[in-house]
């Protein structure tokens, strides 16, 4: 029998966290995120700002959310990173819209974006995937068939150890075709909204 936890009394007092219009550091929402993302690097207590919720929705009209990571941003939109075969990468392909959440718990913040995907080009996404440490670029090779199943968890290490070994000496690691870095973009002034305690704001 599962112990009973009471719910509604974990939840903490926000009362010094209200959002005041004079609170804003821009006009433009991308530069209020800017502003957002960058206290939320400095901030105790958020090991990894730059997660994000990512729900996409296929043909089947079923929601479906996971982590990622905001591999960059600037005025056209906002990059994160796929494997075409995966789950999502085929929802996106059916459905080119995606949501993005950022949830800052410390600061009692939260963004949510939302837009139409684009594929970068070739050379983007190899320059894109060229800025993540090496370590992160063997274990995307490693794990672009995600979304299959595998005999254990050794087939992975057995693969890695491959790969480490066949780039021991070469200085790039070669993207696999299937990974490519997604951009939201064609965003408006209504695709980004800005949350603190219990005010929503744009």
């Amino acid at each position: 029998m599962m112990r009973k936890i009471a719910l509604p009394a974990m939840r903490t007092d926000c009362n010094a966290h209200i959002f005041e219009d004079t609170c804003f550091a821009a006009k433009e929402p991308i530069m209020q995120f800017d502003a957002w993302f960058k206290e939320a690097t400095t901030a105790e207590d958020i090991g990894e700002p730059n997660l994000m919720v990512l729900t996409t929705c296929g043909r089947e009209c079923r929601p479906r959310a996971r982590i990622v990571y905001l591999r960059g941003y600037d005025e056209t939109g906002f990059r994160f990173h796929t494997n075409y075969a995966s789950l999502k990468g085929q929802q996106l392909k059916e459905n080119p819209y995606a949501c993005l959440l950022f949830f800052w718990g410390p600061l009692h913040r939260q963004v949510i974006i939302e837009g139409e995907v684009e594929k970068l080009t070739e050379k983007e996404n190899e320059k894109q995937f060229h800025t993540s440490p090496r370590f992160h670029q063997i274990a995307d090779l490693v794990s672009f068939n995600q979304s299959s199943v595998i005999a254990s968890r050794e087939v992975l290490d057995d693969k890695e150890a491959k790969l480490k070994e066949e780039y021991a000496d070469i200085e790039k690691v070669i993207p696999k075709p299937y990974y490519r870095y997604i951009l939201v973009r064609k965003l408006s002034k209504s695709d980004l909204k800005f949350l603190k305690r219990e005010r929503k704001v744009r």
